[in-house]
């Protein structure tokens, strides 16, 4: 399996890494790239995109990481940037999102995100730096 990475720096960041990385993971793994990836690559909502397409890792720096995984190379690299572009303005809300209505649904990673996210506010603003084409 081949990868290739995008890069989304953080612009401003409020929040501590440890923090960042909870939040970013839980807000990764909520659905929004999953759809992304399908709608634009195809696939069913019940295939595992997230990890088995595309992975997120967060760098000591802030710095955020979207793997696409593939057999080609091109593919790796478009995946990783379709889930970017839907990854980027989802992470920009981050500390404006509300709980859903209907959390009890929810993961325990999401639950603790979102009860962060309310206390804490915006954790910071966020641009892809590297696109992986």
């Amino acid at each position: 399996m081949l990868t290739a990475e995008a890069v989304i720096s953080p612009v401003r960041l409020d929040v501590d890494i440890p923090t960042l990385r909870v939040y970013a993971d839980a807000m990764f793994h909520h659905g929004y790239v999953a759809k992304a990836v399908i709608d634009e690559h195809g696939g069913l909502p019940s295939d595992p995109v997230v990890p088995e397409r595309v992975s997120l890792s967060v760098d000591p720096d802030g710095s955020l990481r979207v793997i696409g995984h593939a057999t080609d190379p091109l593919v790796a690299a478009d995946l990783a940037d379709t889930a970017a572009a839907a990854f980027v303005p989802k992470l920009n809300e981050m500390g404006r999102i509300l709980v859903p209505g209907d959390a009890a649904h929810g993961t325990e990673a999401w639950k603790e995100a979102m009860t962060m996210a309310e206390e804490l506010g915006p954790v910071g603003e966020f641009t892809v730096a590297e696109w992986a084409n």
